[in-house]
């Protein structure tokens, strides 16, 4: 039971926006296969750029993030920079504003985000 909650939590909150995000810019690729590839591509490359561009925290972070997640939905949905840009600020906002609800409703103080 467990696992399916888990399952329909990951599927509302990640795919579902992504999927949302490609059909709103008209990607080539709409599939939620497709989708869920490019979600796991942009962790990885962000993580990865992360890694190879240590900027420290704050926001130079989140912009490479977001720079080198628009690359992977650029070529993994098939769309044009601006478009897999638009994607990955979708991502942003969603992890974002789920990162702010998690502090909030765990009873955390917002200022540990910051």
């Amino acid at each position: 039971m467990k696992l399916l909650l888990i399952l329909a939590v990951f599927v509302g909150v990640l795919i579902v926006p992504i999927k949302i995000a490609a059909h709103s810019v008209g990607a080539q690729h709409k599939s939620v296969f497709s989708c869920v590839m490019a979600i796991i591509a942009s962790l990885v490359a962000a993580a990865g750029a992360k890694w190879f561009l240590p900027f420290g925290p704050g926001a130079l972070d989140l912009l490479a993030a977001l720079v080198v997640a628009g690359l992977v939905y650029m070529a993994a949905l098939g769309t044009t920079y601006f478009k897999g840009i638009i994607i990955a600020s979708v991502q942003l906002i969603v992890t974002l504003l789920l990162t702010f609800l998690i502090t909030i409703l765990g009873g955390g103080s917002i200022h540990v985000l910051f």
